[in-house]
């Protein structure tokens, strides 16, 4: 995550926010005039920001090609079940034609 851009996140900024959070997944949603946002480009001259702990605040309305966002997805649940022979086949293909040679996994 770390180095293409600096991601915003879902929170906004407020100083006090994770002294009165809950536990589990706290999110802060005001409407206040900051947003959260962490990691950061290589493009940054500070090398201590190319980590995802590093979080700072900025104006909603920042605008930067270095600050951008990530698309995520929780993945199926699949239970017991095995992937498809297809999927399978699929996968081995694209594998091997990175990995010539191996075993498909």
């Amino acid at each position: 995550m770390a180095g293409n851009a600096a991601e915003w996140v879902a929170d906004a900024y407020d100083p006090n926010f994770y002294s009165n959070s809950p536990p589990h997944n706290p999110r802060a949603e005001s409407e206040g005039t900051s947003r959260i946002y962490r990691g950061g480009s290589f493009g940054n001259l500070d090398g201590s920001v190319y980590t995802t702990s590093h979080r700072d605040r900025l104006a909603r309305t920042f605008s930067d090609v270095a600050v951008g966002f990530r698309c995520a997805q929780d993945m199926p649940v699949l239970g017991d079940r095995a992937p498809s022979a297809s999927l399978v086949s699929e996968f081995c293909q694209i594998f091997l034609a990175y990995k010539p040679g191996a075993a498909c996994p």
